[in-house]
């Protein structure tokens, strides 16, 4: 009789390791699947950071370009971005473009500063910068 309730506790020690290893495997899990959703949302602020980058570099050398094409024409110190540029999570993102000169000699550079952000409510915005010469600035972005 010994030996059968030997067996009995045997097997509900069996029933309960199982249990409790069931219990840290799926908690295991659950911490796991939190980090994949951290990671995927660390991704997709990278996705429109690089997007927002790629956006006012490309804007930036085109203004460069239309002002030496053109160094009379009227640039407009802000803008949107028309459809076939909206990519990724950032919808409707705004240009603006400011200068500022960089010393009291007629002859220095002006810093231009040409910042993106995402439209609609979104925070997500970046600025690059670079030297012109004062002379092709427009007197609008001052």
């Amino acid at each position: 009789m010994a030996r059968q309730d030997n067996r009995r506790s045997q097997q509900g020690l069996l029933l309960v390791e199982a249990i409790l290893s069931a219990v840290v495997i799926g908690v295991g899990l659950v911490f796991v699947t939190r980090s994949f959703a951290s990671q995927l949302k660390a991704l997709q602020t990278v996705e429109v950071y690089d997007t927002l980058l790629s956006l006012a570099q490309a804007k930036l050398a085109e203004l460069e370009a239309q002002r030496q094409a053109r160094p009379d024409a009227a640039i407009p110190p802000q803008g949107a971005f028309d459809a076939s540029q909206q990519t990724g999570r950032c919808h409707a993102p705004e240009w603006e473009v400011t200068a500022a000169q960089q010393g009291a000699e007629e002859a220095a550079p002006s810093e231009i500063v040409l910042s993106v952000r995402c439209g609609e409510g979104s925070s997500a915005s970046i600025s690059v910068s670079a030297l012109w010469p004062t002379e092709r600035v427009p007197a609008s972005w001052f």
